[in-house]
């Protein structure tokens, strides 16, 4: 499994409760429902694991994190190899 600590920053204050809006898409740019998740936490930072299927295509997928509450959008790309 890959692990992945997210978090929101804010300006002056401290970060209260947030969703985290997790997708993971292939190589081929499909969302994979099997990974999608949300994730709560009550500081602003939560950890998301992906638990990869053994048989996984090789590849780079895009693990998309989104935060409900603004909209704000990051992504990361992870390389699966056999």
């Amino acid at each position: 499994p890959t692990v992945m600590t997210v978090a929101v920053s804010v300006t002056g204050a401290q970060p209260s409760r947030h969703v985290f809006h997790v997708t993971v898409l292939s190589p081929a740019g499909k969302a994979l429902s099997a990974y999608t998740q949300n994730v709560l936490t009550e500081t602003g930072t939560a950890s998301v694991t992906i638990p990869w299927a053994l048989n996984e295509t090789s590849g780079g997928y895009t693990v998309e994190v989104r935060d409900a509450m603004s909209g704000v959008l990051n992504s990361s790309t992870i390389t699966i190899t056999p």
